[in-house]
């Protein structure tokens, strides 16, 4: 039942529980008054002044239990968790220690199968950093310790210095990810993806920039942004809300026969070095087709059949191999939330004829 408890109150962390997950996790917190009070101790109001400070101290504790769970010491964490319990200054609340723990336990047991939670890595530097990576079929939802809240998308890797937010703020993107950023005039947040590094002081934008594509995305929800590109270091893109620059890689030779490293070539046409629009909406929504993987909506924009299929084995930890070349660059609009992989596939035979076939975590498309 335990094992079920920590399943269902990490869906509902990462906003992808169901109406159905959310009555059954209901169900066992009023049988089983053990789990009432680790899931109030978890969801417990912050009522402490000192809020960054704690907050920080959290995520590097939940960080320490995952790395004793894939040791397989979390028994022994646990135990020594306890006994510090008791030997903390009175001014510490007992509530705050339970939000510890439960938010350590829960990290801990989903840590293995949603996200890598890895801190104090050392650099070849000799600095120490933090890493947070998600796999393919996974997001994560982390507030960095400045208060900036990050969603990173399947397939990305957030890395940050150990003393990020203490002189500077600065981070490392690969993948994709939706930060919504915390204000803060004196201390620029600065990502730094790809080709280009992202500017700002405090607001909400999504990067795009994985390594099997040959384009990098910024779109911009609200606030504005400064761009730098590597290739061009003197020239600065400043973006207002609901601006979107696409921006291209250096062009390299497509990977050959092999599917786990390929690369978009886009019909093998040269992309220009970059190009400004605006984002899309999805249909009757406020919602940005860039950012719809944040509210758990797959979207298409008309987008190539080669690129949408990278978009699916991410979201659904397979592999595409697209037998017929011609196919690779139908275009594909539409949205889809909470459908599985095959009820996806059939409604995008319905605009465009091909056909598919999944054997285990193989999709061919001929």
């Amino acid at each position: 039942m335990s094992e079920v408890f920590y399943y269902l109150v990490g869906k509902v962390l990462n906003g992808e529980a169901t109406a159905s997950e959310k009555e059954h996790l209901a169900g066992l917190l009023q049988s089983d008054e053990e789990l009432r009070q680790l899931y109030d101790a978890l969801f417990a109001p912050k009522t402490e002044t000192t809020e960054q400070e704690e907050l920080a101290a959290e995520q590097a504790f939940a960080a320490h239990a995952v790395r004793l769970q894939i040791e397989g010491e979390l028994e022994q964490s646990k135990q020594l968790l306890e006994e510090e319990a008791i030997t903390e200054p009175p001014n510490r609340s007992i509530r705050k220690i339970g939000y510890w723990v439960a938010a350590a336990c829960v990290v801990a047991l989903l840590g293995v199968s949603i996200f890598w939670y890895t801190q104090n890595n050392t650099g070849t530097d000799g600095h120490n950093r933090n890493e947070v990576v998600t796999r393919k079929g996974s997001k994560s939802h982390i507030t960095l310790p400045d208060g900036t809240t990050v969603w990173l998308n399947a397939d990305s890797k957030l890395t940050y210095e150990g003393d990020f937010g203490r002189q500077t703020r600065e981070v490392v993107l690969t993948g994709e990810a939706y930060f919504d950023v915390a204000k803060d005039k004196k201390r620029p947040f600065i990502i730094h993806t790809g080709g280009m590094e992202v500017k700002v002081l405090g607001t909400a934008f999504n990067i795009r920039s994985y390594a099997d594509e040959n384009t990098i995305e910024t779109s911009l929800i609200h606030g504005s942004i400064e761009v730098t590109l590597k290739s061009d270091p003197a020239q600065k893109i400043y973006l207002k809300p609901h601006d979107k620059l696409v921006v291209a890689k250096a062009q390299e030779p497509p990977a050959t026969n092999n599917t786990t490293n390929r690369k978009v070539t886009s019909s093998n046409e040269e992309l220009p070095l970059f190009t400004l629009k605006k984002i899309n909406f999805l249909t009757n929504d406020s919602i940005s087709t860039e950012a719809s993987w944040v509210d758990n909506k797959l979207a298409f924009d008309n987008e190539p059949f080669e690129t949408a299929a990278l978009k699916m084995e991410r979201w659904y930890n397979v592999v595409f191999e697209i037998k017929n070349e011609d196919l690779k660059g139908l275009r594909f609009t539409g949205e889809f939330e909470h459908k599985s992989l095959r009820s996806v596939l059939e409604a995008l035979q319905v605009s465009r004829s091909f056909h598919f076939k999944i054997t285990d975590e193989t999709v061919t498309i001929w």
